[in-house]
């Protein structure tokens, strides 16, 4: 039997126990809350039209940005879209999608959307994005090269977990309730012992397909992007907010480390951060502009693992922008070559 049989196996049996213990009844499903509206920019010179748009003025930490640029211009003028590399100041840039040009009610069209992330709460401010133009049409705006941008605005990122808990708002524990016949009790004891196998299978079914699928992806994806999804998932463990702090900074550096192995090929994770220096020392694969802010990168975190230091909120939000900016300025160079092609 596969993998697929195996799952299909066990959702029928889940069916057959829930509607045994559960009288057949559904349950419902919670609704999704409003979101915040959307902001739109704009800007024209001549006859270009700009419009950076982002779908939501605020979010929170567990979703992320959706960044629209556009350009509209008559036929004869030629632009330059902006490029950004892996970041857009303080946000990640973890997907991009640049469309053909178009004709667009009448004028040539010019589309970016861009996925941003961001790893803390707080206002964060997408800054101004400008374009250049080179209008060759005869009597147009400018033969010499020009310029229209877009002024910046501020955008809200808010965790789950603001505000001060009310333990009146909290309903009581009931009493114990009797059942009403012993048959019953056999039912629900029935009942409950499929349902936890049936839940067991599952999850250990999800774990392997999760675990093989993270191989794969991780075989194959680009060693910044591994990097950018190894960061992000450090931060919705939400360590910091738990007081893990040498927890977080051992896997943080563990990140940095195993990124620097895949991309310059230096066995970085096996060695203390002494031995890792003597060996940046001893070859040429990692560029020389990096090895000073690698190595006071991994003495702060040393502080934290080993010191028993206790970090202050600036101290780690300049830990995790450390290490997003090393990997975004490693990689840029891989990435406009990728982008070229």
């Amino acid at each position: 039997m596969n993998v697929r049989s195996g799952i299909i196996l066990i959702c029928i049996v889940g069916c057959w126990t829930a509607h045994l213990g559960c009288g057949g009844e559904g349950v419902p499903t919670p609704q999704e809350g409003g979101q915040a509206g959307s902001i739109v920019q704009t800007a024209e010179r001549g006859s270009v039209r700009m419009t950076v748009a982002v779908d939501k003025g605020e979010i929170t930490l567990a979703e992320r940005f959706n960044l629209t640029i556009e350009v509209t211009a008559e036929k004869g003028v030629d632009v330059e879209m902006p490029w950004f590399g892996g970041s857009l100041a303080d946000f990640v840039i973890r997907d991009h999608r640049e469309y053909p040009v178009e004709m667009f009610e009448g004028r040539w069209r010019r589309r970016q959307e861009y996925r941003l992330d961001v790893f803390l709460a707080g206002p964060y401010t997408i800054p101004d994005l400008t374009v250049t133009f080179t209008d060759g049409r005869a009597g147009g705006y400018s033969h010499a090269e020009s310029q229209v941008t877009v002024s910046g605005f501020t955008v809200t990122v808010r965790s789950e977990m603001e505000g001060d808990i009310d333990p009146s708002a909290f309903r009581d524990i009931k009493g114990p309730v009797p059942l009403p016949a012993a048959r019953t009790q056999q039912w629900v004891w029935r009942a409950g012992c499929g349902l936890a196998v049936v839940v067991g299978s599952i999850v250990l079914v999800v774990r392997v397909l999760r675990k093989r699928d993270r191989q794969v992806r991780d075989a194959v994806m680009s060693p910044h992007q591994w990097a950018f999804d190894q960061l992000q998932s450090l931060i919705d463990e939400r360590l910091v907010e738990r007081g893990l702090f040498p927890e977080f900074y051992f896997r943080l550096s563990m990140i940095v480390r195993r990124y620097i192995e895949r991309r310059f090929g230096l066995m970085a994770p096996e060695r203390t951060t002494e031995e890792f220096v003597w060996e940046t020392q001893r070859t040429l694969k990692l560029p020389h502009r990096y090895r000073a802010t690698v190595y006071s990168f991994l003495q702060a975190c040393d502080m934290v693992k080993y010191a028993r230091h206790a970090p202050q909120d600036d101290e780690i939000i300049k830990a995790i922008k450390a290490a997003r900016d090393f990997v975004a300025r490693s990689a840029e160079g891989e990435a406009r070559r990728v982008t070229a092609a």
